[in-house]
């Protein structure tokens, strides 16, 4: 297994799946809904409502010194989502 920074294609695939199981679970959430992995084997990128959220070439996730260890994958890409529907949000509200 890959260095939690260094995920490999099928860890991230995985984190997806738990995140799309995730979204199953929300009322109200459409089937349109839903979060992509994809990869060409080097390179992976997690993407939402066809914006990219991460990628493994750009990881912006945090690393913390004092535990030695990178953010979860699962929590930056929540994170991001969030930042996302929020921009999409605003963005109607000043139509």
């Amino acid at each position: 297994m890959a260095s939690d920074y260094e995920m490999t294609p099928e860890e991230v695939i995985k984190v997806v799946r738990d995140l799309n199981e995730e979204m199953e679970d929300v009322e109200g959430t459409s089937e349109s809904f839903f979060f992509v992995a994809r990869t060409d084997g080097r390179r992976t990128i997690v993407g939402f409502l066809g914006c990219i959220l991460w990628t493994s070439e750009e990881d912006e996730r945090e690393f913390f010194e004092d535990k030695n260890e990178w953010e979860p994958l699962v929590d930056f890409i929540r994170q991001e989502r969030d930042k996302l529907l929020s921009n999409i949000i605003k963005h109607q509200k000043l139509r």
